[in-house]
């Protein structure tokens, strides 16, 4: 079954210039347009804009999502939506680690001035 851009949108919560956008940046691969090439999407191509928009929920930048895609379609890769999840994860670890230190190194210089 397909649907086209407005259907996507409402099952998604993603506004169509969203999904056009995800397009365009190459993030919908297989993405299919009719005979007067108009969008059409499958049930994958809905998943895949979930699976986006999760990523996108959780910090991951776009390139990088689409680095992931990309890892991800190909035959060749083991690579699982699992190993992606747990690479940001270390990533945003680290980044919350610096932060902290960030943070604390702040605190001692408000604590040296007063």
């Amino acid at each position: 079954m397909y649907h086209k851009i407005k259907g996507v949108s409402e099952i998604t919560n993603t506004p169509p210039s969203k999904i056009r956008y995800y397009e365009q940046e190459g993030l919908l691969p297989f993405l299919k347009r009719d005979q007067n090439n108009i969008r059409i999407f499958s049930n994958e191509d809905i998943e895949m804009i979930n699976l986006i928009n999760c990523l996108r929920t959780l910090g991951m930048p776009i390139k990088q999502i689409k680095n992931s895609i990309n890892i991800l379609i190909d035959k060749k890769s083991n690579l699982s939506i699992n190993d992606i999840l747990l690479e940001h994860k270390l990533k945003l670890e680290r980044q919350v680690k610096l932060l902290k230190e960030h943070i604390s190194s702040i605190e001692n210089k408000i604590n040296q001035i007063n």
